[in-house]
């Protein structure tokens, strides 16, 4: 008996092609179905295949469409650009290193980037209209809950922040018009106590885990950052509430990341215990999650730090120098593994990123230099970065940073304060740190120097009874 004769291959593409045709020209003309319809195809295709979507997903994203107020008569166009917005986002999942892009990515990238301007007014309206609104409107046919606005809101600016960058006119660094939706939702994530929320916004961000909604959060508030424009800080401030309310969500941002490292290892949580699905680098997804929230929230203080000087000292006010320190500790121990060395790396940029922020306010103009250099001794700051290459391998530029702060360190010894506390150090652990400093020539240079500072001081000030007197007043010129 003979077989039914297959069809041919190219007919069955020929076939094929001319569907997804006949799908754009209907989605071109303001079908929702259809529309939708390539974004459920879209997602599995190749980006060399999505290049033929982009003009249609960006067909339907007209400012002009965009409505005040709500009507019957916006629906269509409202789910046009929902679903526009969604097809997008599908062609952008697939650009996930902007600087190893193949021509098929920069393209996509581009596209995104020319379009900006239409797509983050259509953002703003979903985030005013769908999500922060007290009454968001009720049409039939308008199918948007809050979450989905949510999703919608933060997987395009989280888009926007990877591809743009400083240097691209209409990227979101240079988008002032979402600077107050992403203040907003950043303290949201930091200092909501509604737990039903954080729960969905951690599930709309595709995870499990708790704190995904601030991570992402924190990655966009990051791409904002920018030394030399500071207009994104002066309106995180005002959304915020005012500097104290500001420093003190930073405070409790980075509380929130020590709660949480806490609760998880007391958890008993290991790398062992972790399935390949929801471990980076073999190590579990909390780890990478809890670390870069850190590097980014210590790269928040020392940004905004630089630009506004009352809340440099409202951050020092928190007590955050010696959060930050502690955080630091307890964080670094996850790298003690070696065998994740592409962990590491990420354990290491935090490390960089915090003792850049301690670096700044040790050598920059602070209203009070001993407090904060006391609050970083009461902390433990010594040992902690004294063992930072046993918990970072390969941690060369780190350990470098180190002995020029450690070597900083010696300066304030001429205050009665900072000599104590360092005295008080050198007696609880010098035999432990001296073992740690001996694997680095550079930084057992600097530590030596400095334990000979600390004896050749407090062995002054117990030979001079006035000494004390000297040591409250910055006289180094005098002792040395």
């Amino acid at each position: 008996m003979s077989s039914a004769p297959s069809q041919r291959q190219p007919e069955d593409g020929h076939t094929f092609a001319r569907v997804i045709q006949f799908m754009i020209n209907k989605a071109a003309s303001g079908s929702i179905k259809e529309l939708d319809g390539l974004c459920n195809i879209a997602q599995h295709w190749k980006p060399e295949q999505l290049l033929i979507l982009l003009p249609v997903f960006y067909h339907h994203l007209d400012p002009a469409r965009i409505p005040d107020v709500v009507t019957s008569r916006d629906v269509r166009s409202i789910m046009l650009a929902r679903y526009s917005l969604k097809g997008v986002l599908v062609t952008l999942n697939r650009v996930n290193h902007p600087k190893e892009l193949t021509q098929a990515l920069q393209t996509i990238a581009d596209n995104l980037i020319s379009n900006w301007h239409r797509c983050h007014l259509w953002v703003n309206f979903f985030y005013r209209h769908f999500f922060a609104s007290s009454n968001p409107a009720r049409l039939p046919g308008l199918l948007i809950t809050r979450s989905e606005a949510l999703k919608l809101v933060v997987n395009m600016l989280m888009r926007m922040s990877l591809i743009g960058d400083s240097q691209t006119p209409q990227s979101l660094m240079n988008t002032p018009s979402l600077h107050p939706i992403i203040s907003q939702l950043w303290c949201m994530a930091v200092t909501s106590k509604d737990n039903d929320f954080l729960t969905e916004a951690d599930k709309v961000m595709g995870s499990k885990e708790q704190g995904a909604f601030q991570e992402h959060m924190s990655y966009v508030v990051q791409a904002c950052l920018d030394v030399d424009h500071p207009s994104f800080t002066s309106t995180l401030i005002h959304v915020a509430g005012g500097i104290k309310a500001m420093a003190s969500i930073a405070s409790k941002y980075i509380r929130n990341i020590r709660c949480l490292y806490k609760k998880k290892v007391i958890s008993g949580q290991s790398i062992d215990d972790t399935t390949s699905c929801d471990s980076v680098f073999g190590v579990p997804r909390w780890h990478i999650m809890l670390i870069n929230c850190f590097g980014n929230c210590a790269n928040l203080l020392f940004i905004t730090s630089q630009q506004n000087c009352a809340l440099r000292e409202a951050y020092i006010d928190r007590n955050l120098v010696a959060i930050i320190i502690y955080t630091l500790r307890d964080l670094c121990q996850l790298s003690l593994t070696p065998k994740h060395d592409d962990f590491a790396k990420h354990v290491k940029k935090a490390f960089e990123d915090a003792l850049g922020y301690i670096a700044l306010l040790m050598g920059g103009p602070v209203d009070d230099l001993v407090a904060v250099i006391c609050q970083a001794l009461r902390a433990r700051f010594l040992p902690t970065i004294l063992q930072a290459h046993t918990c970072i391998p390969g941690a060369d530029a780190a350990e470098c940073l180190n002995a020029l702060l450690i070597t900083a360190l010696r300066s304030y010894l001429t205050f009665d304060k900072v000599l104590r506390i360092a005295g008080s150090e050198l007696d609880a652990d010098e035999k432990s740190l001296d073992a740690i400093a001996q694997h680095d020539t550079d930084l057992l240079q600097a530590w030596n120097l400095f334990k000979k500072d600390v004896r050749r001081f407090l062995d002054l000030r117990s030979q001079i009874p006035a000494a004390s007197i000297f040591f409250d007043r910055q006289c180094s010129a005098v002792h040395r």
